[in-house]
């Protein structure tokens, strides 16, 4: 599979949902039922709780798909899949989830309420055997909540995750898997429950809203930009030659779809936005199936749908595996 097309994330798209101005009188879901909206995936017990470190997977997408992307990280990864499983069928792509809740998908001791969260570790450890291994996808995609270890000055936590992002993707990327990174959306202040506050304010839900830059900084995506920058990534200009070099990570970023102004509302197009936490509604991340769409084609991920973007038959990859196996 050609990857020379894997490159810079689809923000600066100003990619958004071209949907009227919503009436906060009928909103979905039901602000009071926002903790049920959730992918189908936890019914189905394809997310690892907190204290096993056993490697639990679904797989998701048409039996003769084109491409495999394994899907890495906690529930903030996990929340994507409505948006997923909807495009897997058109693009051919075979999602296989590994997912664990609270964990970091990098190979770094964290804390969780305070004591070392040693599961997380070695389940990211046996995933990253699986996902370098004979059997490995073509490409990863990842997220995560958490930007802070838990272990140290907050700084140093910080470079901490950063490091172990930057040592963790370079393993990936060794084994010849390519690399790409969603932005962490935007979170809420702690004292803000967005569902909560909705379902007490409406119709006003202006109360609900939070500062935008806030919510950014608030998220994982600053400790993620820097990894990816320290990676080697995204794409850049070689000023020789003028030309785009290849990213080392793919970056992606739908906040201007998720926030789009200023301040972030909690409920847009007549959706609500976030459910428990930072979390996204499974409805809401369905509406954004579009926006996905475009900035995961943009970063360069193939699709058996779309002509000259990567190999859609995936034999140039498949060869050079069995090559590498005589």
């Amino acid at each position: 599979m050609s990857w020379s097309g894997i490159g810079v994330a689809a923000a600066t798209l100003g990619l958004a949902l071209t949907v009227a101005t919503p009436s906060t009188s009928a909103i979905t879901p039901e602000p009071v039922r926002a903790n049920q909206d959730l992918p189908a995936m936890y019914d189905k017990g394809c997310q690892q709780n907190m204290q096993s470190a056993h490697v639990t997977s679904c797989r998701y997408g048409p039996g003769a798909a084109r491409t495999t992307i394994a899907v890495f990280g906690d529930s903030k990864m996990a929340q994507w899949l409505p948006a997923l499983e909807r495009l897997a069928p058109r693009h051919g792509w075979r999602i296989v989830t590994y997912t664990k809740s609270n964990c970091v998908p990098a190979d770094l001791l964290t804390t969780l309420s305070g004591n070392p969260y040693t599961s997380c570790r070695q389940w990211v450890r046996k995933v990253l055997n699986r996902l370098t291994g004979p059997d490995r996808p073509d490409l990863v995609l990842t997220t995560h909540r958490h930007s802070a270890s838990g272990v140290g000055p907050l700084d140093e936590q910080r470079r901490a995750v950063r490091d172990a992002l930057v040592a963790t993707w370079s393993r990936l990327r060794d084994s010849g898997v390519p690399v790409v990174v969603m932005a962490d959306n935007p979170s809420p202040p702690r004292e803000l429950t967005v569902w909560k506050c909705v379902a007490e304010q409406r119709p006003t839900v202006s109360p609900c809203a939070f500062d935008r830059e806030q919510g950014i900084d608030f998220s994982a995506a600053p400790v993620q930009r820097a990894a990816v920058i320290r990676a080697g990534g995204p794409a850049r200009v070689d000023l020789r030659t003028g030309r785009r070099t290849q990213p080392a990570v793919a970056w992606v970023d739908l906040v201007d779809a998720i926030c789009p102004g200023a301040r972030c509302s909690p409920v847009l197009h007549g959706l609500l936005v976030y459910r428990e936490g930072s979390h996204l509604t499974a409805t809401f991340v369905r509406a954004l199936s579009k926006d996905l769409e475009r900035a995961l084609l943009a970063a360069g991920v193939p699709s058996a749908a779309s002509d000259g973007i990567g190999d859609p038959t995936g034999q140039s990859r498949r060869s050079a595996r069995s090559a590498g196996s005589r």
